[in-house]
């Protein structure tokens, strides 16, 4: 998984599956818990504030 393949925002966000079942490439949408646990996960890398909206905005 690549940093591009994740679209994440304040109310919405997705990822991109490249090789999913049969190897088929998909969007799978986030709910409000996983882009609150992926924007906790890219806080330190961006070295901003732990919310959806400062990753966004990084």
């Amino acid at each position: 998984m690549l940093l591009s393949d994740i679209d994440i925002r304040e109310r919405n966000g997705s990822v991109i599956v490249r090789q999913g079942k049969g190897n088929k490439a998909r969007t799978v949408p986030l709910n409000v818990s996983a882009r609150l646990a992926l924007a906790a996960y890219l806080e330190p890398r961006f070295q901003c504030d732990p919310t959806v909206k400062a990753v966004a905005s990084a």
